[in-house]
């Protein structure tokens, strides 16, 4: 059909056609990796990583005063973030916590999810509250015990299967912030770090863990 120029298109017509189809005809959704492109295999994350700078054996003998000799040298307007997963024998759960702006959050999963994916979870809620906040802090540090969790998203190209990881990187990439930083905190689990056993916490009331 050709149309005068400067014309504005009438589309009702075509709508009521389309109306008149076959209800599921345009019901199915797209496959999720058609809508976004997988980075290159080069690519590296978008966010600085670390893990806790001590030894897992020097971190035991007095893991607050460790903790503390670790946090001191963050700039003071630095935001910490806490977050944990949790899978019990018929929930899985993950949440966060902010203790400096008295922020947190914990969800359940779907039923059979493993822990992998309660972590990855848990740091995906997390960055999207870091999204969420206004102003945006200038530094960000991301606290996970989970080190699976950690070398899946620096191992994102290789294994871009995995759509949470897609959307880590995602809202990495979306930060407003001029530094985030995703620190592995493994040797500090169940220690007595008191952001890290709030997270812990959190997960194990939404889980319903005693």
């Amino acid at each position: 059909m050709e149309w005068p120029p400067r014309s504005i298109l009438n589309i009702s017509p075509m709508l009521s056609k389309l109306a008149a189809l076959e209800d599921n005809l345009l019901k199915a959704h797209p496959d999720y990796f058609t809508q976004r492109k997988s980075p290159p295999p080069w690519s590296i994350a978008p966010a600085k990583t670390s893990y806790f700078p001590m030894p897992k054996k020097v971190t035991l003998d007095n893991p607050r005063v460790q903790m503390n000799h670790a946090l001191k040298h963050l700039h003071h307007t630095t935001i910490k973030y806490y977050t944990d997963g949790s899978v019990s024998s018929h929930s899985t759960s993950c949440a966060y916590i902010f203790p400096e702006i008295k922020a947190e959050g914990a969800w359940n999963l779907t039923p059979g999810s493993n822990i992998q994916t309660a972590e990855l979870h848990g740091i995906l809620k997390d960055l999207e509250a870091c999204y969420h906040l206004e102003p945006a802090p200038l530094q960000i540090q991301i606290f996970t015990d989970s080190q699976s969790a950690f070398m899946a998203i620096n191992a994102a190209t290789k294994h871009s299967y995995n759509p949470i990881i897609q959307d880590i990187w995602n809202l990495l990439h979306c930060q407003k912030m001029q530094e985030l930083t995703l620190t592995q905190r493994g040797s500090l689990a169940k220690i007595g770090i008191p952001g890290n056993e709030a997270a812990e916490r959190l997960t194990s009331d939404q889980a319903g863990i005693p």
